[in-house]
Order: C-alpha cells, then structure tokens, then sequence
C-alpha cells in the first residue's frame, strides 16, 4: 500500500492512500516518532529525542513523497524526517487501518479462571509431569502452555516425578521463569533449625496463609518440594482465596468494599536488626482497572493467583 498525497491541515498532515482510505497524523506526534539517526538508535530501538524541546505547534516546511516513504522538513531547525508507508500504514491511529491482533481463538472459554472449592477439585487435581515440562523445546511449548493454563485456571499446579533434589527443582522454576532474589536468597531450602527467624523454620503447625506482605513486589508464583520427611505429620492445605473473595462479596458486599478500601500496614521484623516492609501500605484486595480481584492482602501474608 502506497501514499498518493501528504497534504498539511492545520496541526495534522492528511494521508490519502492508493486505496482511497485516508488515514490523519498530528505534527507533533510524527516529530516526535521520527526515526532518524539523530532521534532513535535503531540497534536498540530506543529514542534519543528529548519530547520536551518540540515545539508544540510544529508544522511541515515542506512534504514530499518518495517511492516508500513520506519526507518532511519541518520549520523546526529544518529538521528533515523520513517516514515508511508500511510504517505509517501500521501505526495510522486517525482511523486504525490495521486491526488490534484478533483475539486468541477461544480465548475467553482457555483462560475463564475456575475459582473452587475442595468438594469440586479434590478428585481432579490439577498437575503436569516433570519429564515433559523438562522436554518442551521453543518449538514445542505445549508441556509450558498446560503448566502455565492450570496455574492460572486454579491458582495451583502440582508436578509429578520430579527427581528428589535441590538443582532439579531449581532447573524446574527456571523453565517457567526467572527466579526473583529475596533476602532469603534467590532459590533456597531450608528445615525446621530457625536459621532465619521465621516460623516457615520451625515445625509448627502453620494454618492457612499466604506470602510476603512486607515485600513491596509480594510473591505472583511460588513452588515448594519436600526433599526428606524425616518425622511424623506434615500436611499440604490449599485454599482458593479468590473463591472465598468471591463468597465475601457476594454475602457481605460492606465487608468486600472495606477490603478493597482500608489499607493495611505490614512489616517482618524477626530477624536481629532487620525490618521489611513495603514501599506504601496496600488494602487487603487489590484490584485492577475494571474492578477485578487481581491480588489478596491477608493480616500476615498475601495470596495471589
């Protein structure tokens, strides 16, 4: 698709395209995308024009068209500015002439979140086996794509068959993702020797909770394995905080607006001399621009989905 006209129209440039659609620019927002050596650094597709010293009522001295691109020289230090038709074409906003990438096919039934409860998931646990997320490839993710789906479906995965030590599992969170450094270490293990002065090192019964309320960035994943059993006892709850998000809301709407509402402050303070905590007290539910539940703030911990 080519450009038959560039024609200046107050503070916009109109294209007229060799199909007959017509497609408006604003001075101001092409200067400020030109791609010229001077104001972008192609090899790493960043700017280098400082936005601020544009002049707000730029306009084109002068409009040309050569066999792929729009040239404008404009009033503005006879700065000269090359523009691509496919460039322009993809990026035309005044109308869109390329559509937004078509949503993902079946993509609102893939990734409906099932928020449970135990009578309706305990004979159908999610899970994946750790040979076959081992074998995915970057030209075949499908063991990557199951994982990440019922993570996000339920909240939870378990994965079976992974070998009994700490490297393998390492080697396991580093195939979904990076792992993020905390003050307890990137990838840890630790046991029931307080070696951090944190109830996680003690062999107390800790009920229901989630994670990380003194972090300002509080944990979006997190795996556990048991190495060595080497007692008696020992369980692992699940709860689906969404779910009882959802029951909340639906049963006392008051209580579900004050959590969203009343921030809540929280710090760890176990260690000697140590104190964590975030940037800015949260609200015990975060939720996003459209007012969904995005992430959960308990008294101690948070959940997150």
């Amino acid at each position: 698709m080519s450009v038959v006209s560039a024609s200046p129209i107050g503070d916009l440039i109109e294209l007229k395209w060799s199909d007959g659609s017509l497609s408006k620019f604003h001075n101001i927002w092409l200067r400020d995308n030109c791609h010229c050596s001077k104001c972008y650094y192609g090899l790493t597709k960043q700017r280098l024009l400082n936005s601020a010293t544009i002049d707000p009522n730029i306009k084109p001295q002068k409009t040309e068209l050569t066999n792929n691109s729009v040239l404008i020289t404009w009033d503005q230090d006879d700065h000269v500015s090359s523009y691509d038709f496919y460039w322009l074409r993809l990026h035309s906003y005044q109308p869109r002439l390329v559509p937004v990438a078509e949503k993902l096919q079946d993509s609102d039934s893939l990734l409906k979140r099932e928020l449970w409860q135990v009578k309706d998931i305990k004979d159908n646990l999610p899970s994946v086996d750790y040979n076959e997320v081992m074998a995915a490839t970057d030209d075949n993710e499908e063991a990557i794509k199951d994982w990440s789906l019922k993570i996000w479906k339920h909240g939870f995965c378990f994965v079976n068959n992974v070998p009994v030590t700490p490297e393998d599992t390492e080697k396991l969170c580093e195939k979904l993702n990076y792992i993020r450094p905390t003050h307890y270490g990137g990838f840890w293990d630790f046991t029931s020797d307080l070696a951090k002065a944190d109830t996680a090192y003690t062999n107390f019964d800790i009920s229901s909770h989630t994670d990380g309320t003194y972090w300002s960035n509080t944990p979006g994943l997190q795996l556990f394995h048991l190495l060595y059993h080497d007692g008696e006892g020992g369980t692992t709850s699940l709860v689906d905080a969404f779910k009882c998000a959802e029951i909340l809301k639906k049963n006392h709407p008051e209580s579900y607006e004050i959590f969203t509402r009343i921030k809540i402050p929280a710090h760890s303070a176990g260690e000697e001399k140590v104190c964590i905590q975030p940037d800015e007290a949260r609200p015990i539910f975060k939720l996003d621009d459209q007012g969904e539940l995005l992430q959960g703030l308990g008294q101690h911990h948070f959940f997150s989905r």
